[in-house]
């Protein structure tokens, strides 16, 4: 008895299935447990205070330079006809209120990516992931925000209703050029905020906010579910990626239905709100269009290394952060990620994409010219 006790145990703990395998690999990926979310998220608040930080100050410089006073001193030219006022074409529209105003559709622009992000954890089940996504969308935003509203009071532009809102006092009281046709500010008669608003036509804020977080949402659903990768995927991921771009094409073109803005005032809004999307998902993701990688979010100081034996991909399974399943991508393999097929790296592993188990040819056969005719 006595040498029981003290005897070494020889026996081995009994080798874990390929299902054992599966559950740890979840409970790994996305942990439930409190404890492990607490922790996780004081990690992840100890890695990216300064932007927490950074973002409001951004938000705060944004809203300061929105309130205050244009910048820029534009002048406009009014004409008269037998005595009567007409202002120039293309700024003869009344005034409407704003079918979205400023707030609602900055919030749609925010909120409904993060929902989404929210929502694609059923599958991706990725702190780091969210996390990334979350950030990234906020640095789109509140960066094209403040290069907005920067560019309206420096530059800006009358709106299309800003004789409305203006109300000029004739060109005898204020007028200056040729026939004292040129006015100023101070001929508006109109209430200073709207005055301030009627000559901040460009570019437009609105368009600005929705390309900033849709195409930012567009670029995340493609590399979520590989819509443009290696394989056809099914016809209702191509309808969900463009979606986004759907929704911001409808919020800017508001503008034009209720005559606040120009159409070259939206286009303006589109193009910085869409390079802005594209500099912060590149950020916080490993790529943007190379299909092999853009789902992978960074780390904030652990470089990525673009190999299949890369730490980063292997760590929290981030090369499996993905909602598709199909052609092998985030498939239940001990290798999470294993290149796409034909591609260096599934070259390098011979196994092919994914972890599959398959030889990888050295090279992609090259279709004879005669035969692409």
């Amino acid at each position: 008895m006595a040498m029981r006790l003290f005897k070494r145990r020889t026996n081995k703990p009994p080798t874990a299935g390929p299902e054992d395998r599966d559950v740890a690999e979840k409970k790994r990926r996305f942990n439930f447990s409190g404890s492990k979310i607490l922790r996780d998220v004081w990690e992840w608040f100890k890695e990216t205070w300064p932007d927490h930080f950074l973002l409001i100050e951004a938000a705060l410089t944004t809203f300061a330079i929105y309130r205050a006073p244009p910048v820029a001193r534009r002048t406009f030219q009014i004409n008269y006809f037998n005595g009567v006022p007409i202002p120039p074409a293309g700024f003869d529209h009344q005034y409407r209120p704003y079918i979205l105003n400023s707030f609602v559709s900055g919030a749609i622009a925010l909120a409904a990516p993060i929902l989404v992000f929210i929502l694609m954890q059923i599958r991706v089940r990725s702190l780091r992931d969210l996390g990334n996504a979350i950030f990234g969308v906020q640095f789109s935003l509140a960066t094209s925000a403040l290069m907005h509203v920067v560019i309206a009071s420096v530059v800006g532009g009358l709106r299309p209703n800003f004789y409305d809102v203006c109300k000029p006092k004739g060109k005898e009281e204020h007028g200056e050029g040729w026939e004292m046709e040129v006015l100023d500010r101070d001929a508006c008669t109109g209430e200073d905020r709207m005055v301030d608003y009627a000559f901040s036509s460009f570019p437009s804020g609105h368009s600005t906010a929705a390309f900033a977080g849709f195409v930012f949402l567009f670029l995340y659903l493609n590399a979520k579910f590989k819509t443009f990768s290696n394989y056809r995927p099914p016809y209702w991921a191509l309808v969900a990626t463009w979606a986004p771009i759907l929704a911001a094409i409808v919020i800017a073109g508001q503008c034009i239905v209720d005559h606040s803005h120009h159409w070259y005032d939206v286009l303006a809004g589109a193009f910085l709100g869409t390079l802005m999307a594209f500099s912060a998902y590149r950020m916080v993701y490993a790529s943007i269009w190379d299909f092999r990688f853009n789902h992978i979010p960074l780390a904030r100081f652990a470089p990525f290394q673009y190999d299949t034996e890369s730490d980063s991909v292997k760590y929290d399974n981030l090369g499996k952060a993905m909602w598709t399943k199909d052609a092998g991508w985030g498939s239940k393999t001990e290798r999470p990620w294993d290149g796409a097929p034909y591609d260096r790296a599934g070259a390098d592993s011979r196994r092919g994409h994914s972890g599959h188990e398959h030889e990888a040819p050295s090279q992609v056969p090259v279709p004879d010219a005669g035969h692409m005719a």
